[in-house]
């Protein structure tokens, strides 16, 4: 669970103090500002508050956070770019940069680097290297978790009915999307593939509806 402890103060948002607890970790004291500039955006839900002798305010905090999604050649050849994206829309994620573009083997080979010792690390270069792809960056509350829980099991035969891997994909080799597997891979992705000008946060005005 995520908390956050605001010290009030009523000059500048400069002046408002978070320390986030995640767990056991707990990060230094920083300015609200540093959270939103490295969290892209901090949404308080606010609950009852709990006020302590230094008056704390205790509130649950939800973080949004982005992922790195890409089409691969096979979601292009097949006509079925429209159809997956509409799946991450519709479950009411912000996709906040998005390109067509041919990777080249040395992007391909930094984008796979964990896999280099994989017997398979040669076909998966050959493959996203192939035709085209959509590389894509998707924002939300937990976004990650969010977005692998819609694409599916990487095998799909593993993958359930519904999931886009699921409906999509029946050989592994030839699978339709990748999706980061954690907020660090989102991270070390989305400065692969995309500039910080590319990435637009525009104002969602649909998060009271979801």
């Amino acid at each position: 669970m995520l908390f956050a402890l605001l010290r009030v103060n009523l000059c500048t948002i400069e002046d408002v103090y978070l320390r986030v607890e995640i767990f056991s970790d707990v990060t230094k004291v920083r300015p609200a500002h540093f959270w939103t500039q490295r969290c892209n955006a901090i949404r308080i839900t606010w609950g009852k508050p709990l006020l302590d002798k230094y008056n704390l305010l205790l509130y649950n905090l939800t973080v949004m956070t982005r992922c790195f999604t890409m089409l691969k050649p096979g979601v292009l050849n097949r006509r079925i770019v429209g159809e997956v994206i509409n799946r991450l829309e519709r479950k009411g994620l912000k996709l906040v940069a998005l390109k067509l573009m041919q990777i080249d083997e040395k992007l391909a080979k930094n984008h796979y680097a964990e896999h280099v010792e994989k017997p398979f690390f040669g076909d998966l270069v050959s493959y996203i290297t192939s035709a085209p792809v959509v590389a894509m960056v998707w924002q939300g509350d937990d976004c990650v978790n969010l977005v692998r829980k819609l694409v599916g099991s990487t095998k799909p035969s593993e993958a359930a009915p519904g999931t886009i891997r699921g409906d999509f994909c029946l050989h592994t080799q030839f699978n339709v999307i990748h999706a980061s597997d954690s907020d660090a891979s989102a991270e070390r992705e989305i400065n692969l593939f995309f500039n910080e000008n590319e990435i637009i946060d525009w104002e969602d005005n649909s998060s009271s509806w979801l």
